[in-house]
């Protein structure tokens, strides 16, 4: 997506991508979100900085979702 989006047409401004699959718990905010992403995006050094949201999910509904494996 990015080499499209910047090789291609040149497009160079910050984007958001939402995955079809994606649910939110109530108490997540985009605004928060966004303002974290902006805030890790604004140094030179950090621009292309990325952001996932996880969440837990029961044993029985991990067949119906995306898995994401991270070191504690």
């Amino acid at each position: 997506m990015q080499l499209v989006l910047e090789k291609e047409l040149g497009f160079e401004e910050d984007l958001l991508v939402v995955a079809g699959d994606t649910l939110f718990p109530s108490s997540f905010s985009l605004q928060e979100f966004v303002g974290k992403f902006e805030r890790l995006n604004g140094g030179e050094e950090s621009k292309g900085a990325s952001l996932i949201v996880e969440t837990c999910c029961a044993e029985e509904e991990v067949c119906k979702r995306g898995i994401i494996e991270v070191d504690r």
